[in-house]
């Protein structure tokens, strides 16, 4: 058996388990090692029966004196009840709705149970508990000592829990495991010697092995030291590249227009605060080279991104270039070019261009000002070849091979914005940046994020891009209160919304699910969903009140 091997060769993995297997994503030996766990039970405590308490986790070695199914009167279903002994005493042991136990284990046989301990008047017992045969493997039969197969593999050892499909059980995945974990070794450690003694970590072999069947707590933390530390440097490795190849590149140098921009931060009909200001000046100072840019911006909701970004924008269309924002929705696209329309709308032409939605910010010197109306999407794609539209404003919609920027208006593609990055994979964000009519160039790149990321994550999520952070809101915000509320104060809330909407304000209640899936596997509360939750207020809790609903699957 060797990694490239498929799993359906494994013993006892039909064509049935092979599919469910391909669901996770396993389709071979190594693709089964490299399926971690996400947690652990930890029944490597081995006790006398004699020494059990209330609510522990333990394992105890006994051996089986009696055992048979007996059918529940009340529940109709058939119960498993077992007595178990050691040296020390007897255990009693129940298994509910799992008949077939008594077939798999039989009266003399010894045993593992490993599980939780429970008291009533009639002593200790265990209820439910992971078993499984003694089998002695080595003259010592302890659990798996790093050469070959563990001697336990659901009992007496630190138990790795798997993330699991429909049809596959913890036991299946384990026994799986058990079958070629040997192979671990066999694995190619990409590190470096004298790189894994600098970080302290152990060989990759050794840590996969560890990670499903660890001897003891402290290997599994050493286990899950190295893996970690191969996703983290794994991430700063491509940020390196990805920040070197951005270095050998070029980039069209944005002079900073000082006077002008000066002149639009007077007209603002607010005061910038010192952190928009810090950062609208670390993005310009970037913008004047002719190395791209290649920064985040990270502020909360309401902490004025937006005029930041505007400033940039301005200052490449001052510069003869073209300027895109790309956001992850219609909505916030839409809201994009309203926000930007009213900062900059009267000098400069913006369009809008979403797979429904395609407007132009018309200036005030044009002809056809009201005739917003009559424009095409066609027209508005012309509009950006041309470089008639000096700042585009887009969905995923810009990424279409439509959509060309001043191929032949000479305004090359200065800067490129993307708003909540993280909504955009990595090749999106490498197709829009290539859109620039001039090959030999690389725009300048600004990315936005809502989410408080801590500077020290980012820089590691981010290893690539420079930071600015708003950390300040403008003086006139509101602040944000957050209430958690109890089901049984549930009617006060009600209350609260019926008192607010009286008063002329509005309310939302945001649902995690427009209609209930059946794939969907989530707890009551969370299966909310937008109609479902729309029936009930509409009719029960505010019949009296206008409620209405509003999803992405709706027509714009």
């Amino acid at each position: 058996m060797q990694l490239h091997t498929p799993v359906k060769l494994l013993n006892r993995v039909g064509n049935a388990l092979e599919k469910r297997l391909k669901h996770l994503g396993i389709e071979t030996v190594q693709d089964l090692l490299f399926y971690f766990p996400f947690r652990y039970e930890d029944y490597s405590q081995l006790r006398q029966i004699k020494d059990l308490k209330d609510g522990e986790q333990v394992t105890v070695k006994g051996k089986i004196e009696l055992i048979a199914n007996k059918r529940s009167p009340r529940k109709r279903t058939v119960n498993t009840e077992a007595v178990v002994a050691d040296d020390s005493e007897q255990i009693k042991v129940v298994w509910f709705g799992q008949p077939f136990i008594a077939k798999t284990l039989k009266q003399g046989d010894s045993v593992y149970l490993s599980g939780k301990v429970t008291s009533d008047m009639f002593g200790v017992q265990m209820v439910g508990p992971a078993y499984e045969k003694v089998i002695d493997l080595t003259p010592n039969p302890s659990p798996y000592k790093g050469e070959g197969r563990p001697a336990t593999t659901h009992t007496a050892r630190i138990v790795p829990m798997y993330s699991l499909t429909t049809g596959i059980t913890q036991k299946q995945l384990r026994f799986l495991m058990s079958q070629i974990i040997e192979l671990a070794k066999e694995l190619d450690d990409w590190l470096p010697e004298d790189l894994k003694e600098k970080a302290d970590v152990m060989n990759l072999g050794e840590a996969v092995r560890a990670i499903h069947f660890p001897e003891s707590d402290d290997e599994m933390k050493h286990a899950l030291l190295r893996l970690k530390f191969d996703e983290l440097f794994i991430l700063q490795l491509r940020g390196e590249i990805i920040r070197q190849q951005i270095k050998t590149s070029q980039a069209p140098e944005l002079k900073f227009k000082e006077k002008e921009i000066q002149e639009f931060v007077k007209k603002l009909p607010f005061e910038l605060t010192k952190k928009q200001k810090i950062s609208a000046w670390e993005i310009l100072q970037d913008m004047d080279s002719d190395e791209p840019m290649n920064r985040l911006l990270e502020g909360d909701v309401g902490s004025g991104k937006t005029v930041v970004a505007a400033m940039a924008l301005y200052n490449t269309v001052l510069n003869g270039y073209q300027a895109v924002i790309m956001a992850p929705t219609e909505v916030l696209a839409r809201q994009h070019f309203e926000s930007i329309s009213q900062l900059l709308g009267n000098s400069i032409e913006i369009c809008l261009l979403t797979r429904s939605q395609f407007l132009i910010n018309l200036i005030s010197n044009s002809p056809n000002k009201n005739s917003n109306s009559k424009i095409t999407k066609k027209q508005v794609i012309e509009k950006i070849k041309d470089g008639e539209a000096q700042i585009i404003i887009g969905t995923h919609s810009l990424l279409t091979d439509k959509v060309e920027f001043s191929a032949r208006g000479g305004k090359d593609l200065g800067l490129v914005i993307v708003d909540e990055q993280h909504r955009f994979g990595v090749e999106q964000r490498k197709t829009i940046r290539e859109k620039s009519g001039d090959k030999n160039t690389t725009p300048h790149f600004l990315s936005m994020t809502a989410t408080p990321i801590p500077r020290s994550f980012a820089l590691t999520l981010y290893g690539d891009l420079d930071l600015s952070i708003i950390d300040e809101m403008p003086a006139d915000r509101k602040i944000v209160k957050t209430r958690l509320v109890d089901p049984h104060n549930r009617e006060k809330a009600y209350k609260f919304i019926h008192d607010q909407v009286k008063q002329g304000r509005q309310a939302f209640v945001i649902c995690p699910l427009i209609e209930e899936k059946e794939e969907i596997i989530l707890s009551a509360d969370e299966k909310k969903t937008v109609m479902a939750e729309y029936e009930k207020l509409s009719k029960k809790v505010f019949p009296n009140l206008r409620v209405g609903y509003l999803h992405g699957k709706l027509k714009p």
